[in-house]
């Protein structure tokens, strides 16, 4: 797997002017989030977006955003570069790819193991022991929906995580690989990336 990851704490948010940095699309974007932190941690998400692009000698704001039927955004001007955004809690990240890519990033929170019933497959079910084990499989499968474009149009029950067992987690969907990789080192966070492998 070959990417480009950048994770920021909503601490980490400069106090500047952000107008003259991002693209209408995504200042819009961020204003209609009516959480405050929520607010913030677009923005920062979009700041990491910008510092993604820099590396390619481009900039977040000059991107022309095209969507997917189903929502899902992609750079018109910069068609050989795929990215993916996520936030939760107080972190935001974003991952810079040249394959179709998916991220996501959640706040392990007590919540009641029994939503596993409804989103996760059988398979995945014998794997829920415990809160963060509920966590990283829904990360693994938000990163997943987000990396083949369709998003909640696809329901999580509908298809498995294989090797949940080991370090190289996996899903084949329509006679293609997609690979994960999993980041731990953030406490009370699970964090995820999926990958198609061409």
């Amino acid at each position: 797997m070959s990417f480009d990851l950048y994770i920021a704490g909503i601490d980490e948010i400069p106090n500047d002017d952000f107008t003259e940095t991002i693209s209408e699309y995504r200042l819009k974007k961020a204003k209609n989030y009516k959480n405050e932190d929520d607010r913030k941690l677009s923005i920062l998400s979009s700041l990491l977006l910008d510092k993604a692009l820099k590396k390619h000698d481009l900039s977040e704001r000059d991107m022309k955003y095209t969507f997917n039927a189903y929502g899902k955004p992609y750079f018109a001007n910069a068609e050989d570069l795929h990215f993916s955004i996520s936030h939760s809690g107080e972190y935001a990240m974003v991952v810079l790819s040249d394959k179709e890519i998916g991220c996501d990033i959640q706040q392990i929170k007590n919540i009641n193991l029994s939503i596993a019933d409804r989103f996760f497959t059988a398979e995945e079910r014998k794997y829920v022991k415990c809160t963060e084990d509920f966590f990283r499989i829904w990360t693994l499968k938000e990163s997943f929906i987000k990396a083949i474009g369709k998003g909640l149009a696809l329901p999580l029950n509908s298809f498995s995580i294989k090797g949940l067992d080991s370090d190289k987690p996996y899903c084949e969907y329509n006679r293609e690989l997609y690979e994960f990789k999993e980041f731990d080192k953030m406490t009370g966070y699970c964090i995820a990336v999926c990958e198609v492998k061409r």
